[in-house]
């Protein structure tokens, strides 16, 4: 792919939102059928089981 061709693909029409503290963003990976915050919002930390296997800061 072109770098042309990978802004496209990666453009999203999202409403900027503000995540509340102790919430987290989630998104799942295939984001063309995955249900995930874009659907149902932010996500309380208190309701997060498991344990994280990579990240990435920003």
């Amino acid at each position: 792919m072109t770098t042309q061709e990978e802004n496209d693909f990666f453009k999203q029409n999202m409403v900027k939102i503000k995540i509340p503290k102790e919430h987290i963003f989630v998104l799942g990976d295939n984001w063309e059928r995955s249900v995930d915050s874009r659907h149902f919002g932010p996500v309380p930390l208190k309701n997060i089981q498991g344990k994280v296997l990579g990240a990435r800061g920003y």
